[in-house]
């Protein structure tokens, strides 16, 4: 039975791909890297959602996968490697010049509040480091990332810093993309040589529709992808996350609150864009 590797993080997007996968004869091997990141509150909450869509699965009558139980790594328990962290690290830093004309606009308050990851165009998050550390510690060579194709910013840093994906064809779980490298894209081959990305050419809204269409809607429910949940278990409506979905048009996964409360921080996001302007 052909192994999938997949990164489930109990989000939108990795929990659609496990479902998709889950309706095929493939085994699933999820993994889920354990944070201790200031900003990030939900650990307990995308793990309750995992295990709640996993049990759904394992009975569901489409189901035609084995479904192993997620992997748990703190980040701590990865192997470091000196040239992956290095070669992110230099992305990072190719990252911050490319927005280095719209950060020196701002001032020091507005930097202090994290405000720039909501506003500048080219992000290289902390994640990908910590998955292909993951990757090269686990010998996998497809660790499979659920990244839609609507995901602007990611997928604009990867192209601009000299990637290129390239759809290639897999037995039975058919299209995938990995990404190929130009002359200059070393450090980019070091962190994203290891990973795959089914869901490229895929639209949210269009896969949401799919559960729902499909007899998925409970696992649907169950998602979370929220960093900072408020009253224990409810979307915050703006974290990163929250502000991504809401624009998105999943205005059914937050309260009135979380819809008002992100209102008012675009409101703000807003008068800074236009003093770039």
């Amino acid at each position: 039975m052909k192994e999938i590797h997949v990164l489930w993080t109990g989000g939108m997007d990795s929990t659609f791909r496990v479902v998709f996968l889950s309706r095929l004869p493939v085994r699933i091997i999820p993994y889920y890297i354990i944070t201790d990141l200031e900003f990030r509150k939900s650990n307990e909450n995308e793990l309750n959602a995992i295990n709640s869509i996993t049990q759904i699965l394992r009975e569901h009558k489409d189901t035609k996968c084995v479904l192993e139980d997620i992997i748990l790594i703190t980040r701590d328990q990865i192997p470091h490697k000196k040239d992956i962290s290095d070669a992110f690290q230099s992305l990072q830093d190719r990252t911050n010049e490319m927005n280095k004309s719209i950060l020196k606009k701002w001032n020091f308050k507005t930097q202090a509040k994290g405000i720039h990851a909501y506003i500048v165009p080219y992000l290289m998050a902390s994640q990908y480091e910590d998955c292909a550390l993951l990757a090269y510690a686990r010998n996998l060579s497809e660790l499979e990332i659920g990244l839609a194709g609507d995901e602007p910013s990611i997928i604009k840093t990867v192209t601009k810093l000299g990637g290129i994906f390239k759809k290639i064809e897999m037995d039975i779980i058919g299209d995938n993309y990995i990404l190929d490298f130009d002359d200059n894209a070393s450090d980019l081959k070091t962190i994203f040589k290891n990973f795959s990305f089914p869901m490229l050419k895929t639209l949210k809204m269009d896969n949401e529709e799919f559960l729902l269409e499909n007899g998925y809607e409970e696992i649907s429910k169950l998602t979370w992808f929220c960093y900072t949940p408020i009253e224990g278990n409810k979307p915050c409506g703006t974290c990163i996350p929250c502000c991504a979905k809401i624009r998105e048009g999943f205005l059914n996964k937050f309260s009135d609150k979380a819809l008002e409360d992100n209102k008012k921080l675009v409101t703000y996001l807003d008068k800074i864009r236009n003093r770039f302007e």
